[in-house]
């Protein structure tokens, strides 16, 4: 509300009705403005608190996203070796039954 400074004493300008209901007017919205100030700086304060945390939650995630990633390579190497390993040894006793075979038929021919 404005106020006059007059030796010393605060005193209201005589306005009217009309021009007392103004000024009240003038400092609701004033008040109003400053509460919805306040209140988006708060909100956008929290809002920046949950976007970091996202964000730390997302580094977080991508991280252990490239260590899966690189144990999952591990792995398919340690599997394709021991595919590798199990199709050569499959060939040997493959060569082995084969040859037991043919042991076999020549004992019984001969």
């Amino acid at each position: 509300m404005l106020k006059i400074f007059s030796l010393g004493v605060y005193k209201q300008p005589c306005l009217g009705r009309a021009g007392l209901n103004f000024m009240r007017m003038e400092e609701q919205a004033l008040t109003i403005s400053a509460v919805l100030t306040v209140s988006i700086i708060v909100v956008g304060f929290l809002l920046k608190a949950w976007f970091n945390e996202i964000i730390r939650k997302l580094d977080e995630l991508v991280k252990e996203i490239k260590a899966l990633n690189e144990l999952k390579t591990i792995h398919d190497q340690q599997i394709k070796f021991l595919q590798g390993a199990q199709l050569s040894t499959q060939q040997r006793l493959d060569n082995h039954d084969q040859r037991i075979r043919d042991l076999e038929i020549k004992s019984k021919n001969g």
